[in-house]
């Protein structure tokens, strides 16, 4: 399964540090696939909200807003 969420800690980043570094996480089985500016999914996903049980991630942050699917996410930029 597939879980993409984006980075608030790279998001603030890029603001304060006049940055543009990929803030996309796409994460497998808790591991980081690869990051991105932006993906496209082919296939069905679902987005969901967990207030009480957000994921775990190795990025900065509690992830509690995601996507999630089996379908291929391409990497486009």
């Amino acid at each position: 399964m597939n879980k993409l969420f984006i980075c608030r800690a790279t998001v603030a980043a890029n603001q304060r540090y006049n940055e543009n570094k990929p803030v996309i996480v796409n994460q497998e089985d808790g591991e980081t696939k690869f990051k991105a500016h932006r993906v496209k999914i082919n296939g069905p996903c679902e987005i969901i909200y967990d207030k009480e049980s957000p994921i775990e991630t190795t990025e900065p942050g509690n992830v509690r807003c995601w996507i999630e699917t089996d379908s291929e996410i391409i990497k486009v930029r």
